[in-house]
């Protein structure tokens, strides 16, 4: 009997509490909101496709989307142009021979210096600045012979015939 007591007592608490807080279906809760007077402020739409380089330049040169993406990376030994920005420059300290990572200029097709990099083995004379467009002349390999420089994508061991090009 104390068994049937205690879960009657249970049933009847339980159907109280249910009972106060559950609201009708009809009842809301909250006050319905109304949208604010006036337009938003958006920014422009970005634009998803951006120019890209072509993949040669009409005087012969590449890209680096051109030497990449062509696949005449893949075919080592040949002596071609190659046009791009300079993202970046590595240089040995002065007093210093041979350093670690050898001297190297990373190009890029994007004046804002991000996207895909091109390996140049070596820095030209004069040394270009960072930003700079540069088309440099060199053999197309994918490691240097004295094993200095390794690019399995390919890179670019420059000859004497490299330039800054004009803006």
């Amino acid at each position: 009997m104390h068994q049937n007591l205690s879960k009657t007592a249970f049933f009847l608490s339980t159907l109280v509490v249910l009972s106060t807080s559950c609201e009708g279906p009809g009842e809301a809760q909250y006050p319905p909101r109304t949208p604010a007077k006036g337009s938003a402020v958006l920014p422009p739409t970005p634009d998803l496709n951006p120019k890209l380089a072509p993949s040669q330049y009409d005087d012969g040169a590449w890209s680096i989307r051109g030497v990449t993406e062509s696949g005449v990376a893949g075919r080592g030994g040949k002596s071609l142009q190659v046009r791009g920005y300079v993202a970046k420059i590595h240089r040995c300290a002065d007093d210093v021979k041979r350093c670690k990572p050898a001297p190297h200029v990373l190009l890029t097709d994007r004046k804002d210096l991000r996207g895909r990099r091109f390996l140049l083995g070596g820095i030209p004379s004069p040394a270009p600045g960072q930003g700079q467009q540069l088309t440099a002349t060199g053999t197309l390999v994918t490691h240097s012979p004295d094993g200095l420089y390794v690019a399995p994508s390919g890179l670019l061991l420059l000859s004497d015939e490299t330039e800054e090009s004009p803006k």
